[in-house]
């Protein structure tokens, strides 16, 4: 019989310490996110439970988890319409850990080809 566990949270996966991100805001967004900030402020902070805050001065929205916030998934497909390499790289990108062992992994598989030669 397997065990279950928990889901973790968020500050259990990351050792306690909360989690940052940053989001570049273009020029020509700016003035309409203002406009419509605490439309997406109120949900993102009472539902999600997550920090949010717009910096003015570096024209940034910067996220920070709480202690408990709840990890949440979502398909990539539900953001943008991806197909083939690009959804691979997006995957990617959201998950650099799998990133960097898929190329320690192709590079560990090609010097061993040449190795063999």
């Amino acid at each position: 019989m397997k065990p279950k566990f928990q889901p973790l949270t968020t500050y259990e996966m990351t050792g306690g310490w909360p989690e940052f991100r940053k989001i570049s805001v273009p020029a020509h967004r700016y003035s309409p996110l203002k406009k419509i900030w605490m439309e997406i402020y109120t949900p993102v902070y009472e539902q999600m439970k997550i920090d949010i805050r717009m910096n003015l001065q570096a024209r940034k929205v910067e996220f920070k988890s709480q202690s408990d916030t709840q990890k949440f998934s979502f398909e990539i497909k539900d953001v943008k319409i991806l197909q083939g390499e690009h959804l691979s790289r997006a995957i990617g990108r959201l998950d650099k850990d799998v990133m960097k062992q898929k190329a320690e992994r192709l590079i560990r598989s090609r010097l061993k080809k040449e190795i063999q030669l």
